[in-house]
């Protein structure tokens, strides 16, 4: 490569480091691009589950306590209002669930027996809450003591192994993009030092290639000065024309 013109040098240098470069962004676009994936898998995965399973909790609790105001009130209007409660937060559990349903990444077994708990409490509920709107509570609280309550607390069990699965899922993911941006970052910084590398190793063979037949000529003029032709050596041999 001595005998290669400077303009093909400084062409071939800025080709290779374009070249580090576009490799560079290339990885680090594929990188980012699968770091993005995982977010979103994360995002429609745990992040959504975990919200409606929190939703599905939070709606479990309210039904029953409503069931439960229902049977220890004789006051029409609040046995009422308690059963509106008690129906308006079992249709919410009923479209969490279905959420739950289409973004849960873990066994799906625990869905479908929670769901078979949840329709087997269906119709004890509204045993229950009839039999209080009769003012009929000290059946209403016998039966619900036989039927429902071992029920409810299979579902709860159910409730509580979905929303331990979608927090173990949760924690997978995250550990899985801290490692992603981790290798993202750590292959960022390889290729940056390599173009650091390639531009210097360019930029000293480049200089080289100016300064040596600079040296030479100066040598060479120094010859001149003292008389001393037969000492003259040029041995850069360019095909290009500087200026």
């Amino acid at each position: 490569m001595n005998k290669l013109k400077v303009g093909k040098k400084l062409f071939i240098s800025y080709v290779m480091i374009l070249i580090v470069l576009i490799a560079g962004c290339a990885v680090s676009i594929a990188d980012f691009a699968k770091l993005g994936g995982q977010i979103e898998t994360f995002y429609n995965g745990p992040f959504t589950v975990n919200d409606s399973a929190g939703t599905v909790n939070a709606n479990f609790e309210r039904m029953q306590k409503a069931v439960y105001r229902s049977i220890s009130n004789t006051d029409p209007e609040i046995v009422r209002e308690a059963v509106t409660n008690a129906r308006e937060a079992a249709l919410i559990i009923q479209e969490q669930i279905t959420i739950i349903e289409e973004h849960f990444l873990g066994d799906k077994e625990i869905i479908a027996r929670l769901n078979a708990a949840l329709e087997k409490l269906a119709p004890m509920r509204e045993t229950v809450l009839s039999l209080a709107a009769e003012n009929r509570n000290a059946e209403a609280a016998d039966y619900m003591e036989n039927n429902n309550i071992p029920t409810i607390k299979e579902a709860q069990a159910e409730l509580d192994n979905l929303i331990e699965s979608g927090k173990n899922k949760g924690e997978s993911l995250v550990a899985g993009l801290q490692d992603r941006q981790t290798k993202a970052v750590t292959t960022m910084m390889i290729l940056g030092s390599v173009g650091v590398i390639v531009s210097a190793i360019f930029g000293a063979y480049i200089t080289r290639g100016i300064s040596q037949p600079v040296k030479e000529l100066e040598e060479a003029a120094r010859s001149m000065a003292r008389g001393e032709f037969s000492d003259i050596k040029i041995e850069y041999r360019a095909q290009d024309e500087l200026g």
